[in-house]
This record gives C-alpha cells, structure tokens and sequence, in this order.
C-alpha cells in the first residue's frame, strides 16, 4: 500500500488530494455506516453527485415523456437512448484520459457548467412554448456528452478523499446518491410536469447542475499522474484499455454487465406500460420509475449490513440472476401495485450488483489508471442500457412492449449462464 498523503476526517489534509493508491483486495475493517461522510472533501463529492443525478433524472424523465406524448411513436421514444448513448461511446475514452492528466475538479467545474446552460435554454424555451422533438434530441445528446467527460473523474476521485478501508462505504454513498436521484428525480419531473410543465422541470434541472458546480469549487484540485505515456494521447488511452483487457475478472462482469443491461433495458420502455398497459399518467409514471429509487436505497443499506462479502463474483452473477427473473415477472403484471412492488425489487438487485462491481473494480485499479478504466467502465455500463432504449423501442414497435421486456429477461439469464459457465472463477472471486 502506498501513502500520497492523507486527509483527515476533521478537514486538514497534506501534499495532495490523494489518500491512497492501492490496497489488497482482502483486506478487511470495521467500519461505521456512515465513515465516508467523516471526509469533508468526500461530502462535498457526494452532494455534487447527488444533485447532478438529480438533474439528469429528472431531465431525462421529463423529455422521455415529452417525446412519446408529442411522436405517440415507440422508436421514437426508444431513440432517446441512442443519443444518450452515442456520446457515452464517442468522448468517455477522452473523458478518462482527460481524468488522468488534468486537474480533475476544474474538469467537473467546466462540464457541470455546460449541463446547467444546456438546462436553462430548455427552460427558455419551454417558456416560449418552441420545444420541439429534435430540440430534446439535442439536449439530451449534449447533456450526456458532458456526463461522458466527467463521470470518469467523479469516480476517480472516490478513492482519493477516503481510507482504503471505508472505500466499499464511500462506493455505497455514491451509489445511493445516484440512485435517490432515481427516487426523487421521476417523482419529482412527473409532478412538475403535470402541474408547471415542461419549464418548471428543465428549471429544476439548472439549478440542480448549479448545485454541482458550487461543490465542485470547494473541492481540492490535484490530477492524477498519467504514467509514462503523454497525457490524452492515443498510447495513455489505450494503456488503460489493456489494462481492462488483461484483467479476466474485470473482463466478465464488464461483459454481464453488457449482456444484461441492454437485453433487459425495462426502464426505457416504462412509459408505454404506464400509458397503454398500466393506464397511468406521468404521475404514474414517475411512480413507476421511481420505485427502483426506493428499492435501491434498500439494497445499499443491506449492503452496508453485510460488510465485507467474500465472494462477490457470486453475489453478482445471483443477484443477475434474480434481475432476470424479476423484469419477466414485471413483464406480465397488469396491476399497478404489484408492478412497483416488482420494479423496487429491481432497483434493490441491481444496486447490490453495482456496488459489489464497482467495489472490486476500483480496487484491482490504481489511480494513475483509474479516470481510463472508469471511461471504459462508463462505456459498458452506461452506454448498453442507453443504446438499450433504442433497441427495445424497436422490438416493442414489432411485437409489443410486454412480450419484447419478457424476451429481454429470458436473454438476461441466459447470459447470466453463460459467463457462469465460461469463466467460472468469477463464481469463487474474494473480496
């Protein structure tokens, strides 16, 4: 394990923002539930994470159903996804590089700026009265361009404002951050939508990317050391591709990931279910995408009770398993209540899994690596489940919105075999 300088929970700090690079995978600690918000630049960290989510779920919560009420058309909704997706393909490569080469917190500060502008021309132009569909295209396309250049640094810098061993809690509070986002942020949009509309949304939104910004300024600046290579160039940016591509274990849960986030995409086809299936209206609509939010919340919470897991490649690979299961049974749920209850259980499995993965991945990393390998990481795990939307939308269109999510479930736990099956060390993987 090597030091580079340590922050304490009272706010003092020496040489850099760093705290660790390194530290054995089994090592093990007690640690409090709530250890990581002892670190006042991780607080700040955390609140900056916790408003842009807010921001970016209610603006996508918002547009997905401005476009299916304007179009009625489900590719059209499904074509949310692809650009949500595109930009996560096209620029979180450089997004990494810059992550590692750069000073990371200016690179939140100018990116987070972009989002909020982009927010508040929405906002003007809801007030006219001129959005039109390809205006929500565009927005949607910018606004994930900035996530795919800083969401590689935000997660960079998690191991650097806590102690190796409160990491698994901070990855928890960053994750329950983003996924309260997912409970409040469609609550929120389905509310204002139907009572402000459009502008009291894409208003919201502004001022939660602002929030962002105001947290990234208190944060200590410093970047990570790129290695031997020149810093964003192609040799840094494939340096860490390989280290991705050497890493076996790594390799599969990117590749389940993958398999299972684009086949089994149930949140991109949600408002057809709450429209033509369900019968509820936005505010329906934001109940049912909020659901995960909630179970999510759970799933962190056991998470933090459970401690260090031995195994977590077999936690990952059964809590899979289980998301499989659960998106068929949502599949064929005609009843309202029951088809929450059933997307909550969704939010919980999945946040057990993203933790989990996220956990071992930052560890098996060091830091002068990590802004590239969270871009790849970023590329499977956001950008399947956005380009997901538009293939959803296509198979829905074709067969109907229920039996293509049920598909989609079917081929979510036949993935989940497969990768058991080829790389069956995952099974027994440490902590």
């Amino acid at each position: 394990m090597t030091a580079l300088g340590r922050e304490r929970p009272g706010g003092g700090r020496k040489d850099t923002d760093s705290i660790v690079e390194h530290t054995p995978s089994g090592q093990t600690a007690a640690v409090h539930p709530l250890d990581a918000l002892r670190y006042p630049a991780f607080r700040l960290l955390w609140g900056g994470t916790l408003a842009a989510s807010l921001a970016q779920q209610v603006q996508w919560v918002a547009s997905s159903y401005l476009v299916y009420e304007i179009t009625g058309s489900p590719f059209l909704l499904g074509l949310t996804g692809l650009f949500r997706a595109l930009p996560l393909f096209l620029f979180s490569l450089a997004g990494g590089a810059l992550a590692d080469a750069v000073d990371r917190r200016k690179l939140l500060l100018i990116t987070q700026s972009a989002a909020t502008l982009i927010s508040a021309g929405l906002t003007l132009l809801a007030l006219e009265s001129g959005l039109e569909v390809w205006h929500l295209y565009a927005a949607t396309f910018l606004t994930a361009s900035t996530s795919a250049l800083f969401n590689p640094s935000r997660m960079a810098l998690v191991p650097r404002r806590v102690p190796p061993a409160v990491l698994m809690n901070a990855v928890t509070f960053n994750t329950v951050a983003q996924q309260s986002s997912m409970l409040v942020g469609p609550v929120l949009a389905g509310l204002i939508v139907g009572a402000w509309g459009a502008a009291g949304a894409y208003g919201l939104c502004a001022l939660g990317f602002g929030i962002s910004v105001a947290a990234s300024i208190g944060l200590p600046g410093g970047a990570s050391p790129a290695g031997r290579e020149r810093p964003g160039s192609l040799a840094s940016v494939a340096a860490g591709v390989r280290f991705v591509g050497k890493q076996p274990a790594l390799m599969a849960l990117l590749a389940l990931d993958f398999g299972v986030t684009f086949l089994a995409a149930y949140r991109f086809i949600m408002p057809v279910f709450a429209k033509d299936i369900l019968g509820v209206g936005p505010e329906g609509l934001g109940l049912l995408l909020a659901a995960p939010g909630a179970g999510a919340l759970v799933g962190s919470v056991s998470v933090i009770a459970l401690g260090n897991v031995r195994h977590k490649g077999a936690l990952v690979l059964g809590t899979t398993a289980l998301f499989g299961l659960g998106v068929i049974a949502f599949s064929g749920s005609t009843w309202v209540p029951l088809s929450v209850a059933l997307a909550a259980l969704l939010g919980y499995l999945d946040s057990v899994s993203v933790i989990t993965r996220n956990t071992i991945i930052l560890l098996m990393t060091p830091d002068a690596l990590r802004g590239r390998v969270q871009s790849v990481v970023q590329i499977v795990v956001q950008g399947s489940p956005a380009l997901a939307g538009l293939q959803v939308g296509t198979v829905a269109a074709l067969i109907g919105a229920a039996p293509a999510l049920a598909l989609g479930g079917l081929l979510c736990l036949g993935m989940v075999g497969l990768v058991r099956l080829r790389v069956p060390a995952l099974w027994h993987a440490p902590a």
